[in-house]
């Protein structure tokens, strides 16, 4: 299972790394390492009392599903992800050499 943890610097040149979600699970350390190993014990700690689940929200529609399928029949929509995905290349070729 993997986790979203922020890890932020402190003005005392230490770190702190809180599990997103959860600010009472967080751990202060002198090294960003040591914040992200204390974190993950807290948080297996209090998973281990409990579950993460998924719950469906009534009336909450997803904003993306009036989106799906409507280029489904465009002729031009292979070659627009084509070109795209050329773009994203050459922009992650010219960052590479920064």
């Amino acid at each position: 299972m993997t986790y979203p943890v922020l890890v932020e610097s402190t003005p005392d040149r230490g770190y702190v790394a809180t599990a997103l979600g959860m600010p009472d699970c967080a751990y202060a350390a002198a090294t960003e390492q040591e914040a992200i190993s204390g974190v993950r014990a807290a948080l297996a700690e209090r998973l281990s009392r409990g579950k993460l689940v998924q719950v469906e929200l009534p009336g909450a529609d997803d904003p993306w599903a009036r989106w799906v399928g409507r280029f489904a029949a465009d002729p031009t929509w292979d070659e627009f992800q084509a070109l795209m995905a050329a773009d994203r290349e050459s922009l992650d070729r010219e960052l590479a050499h920064e």
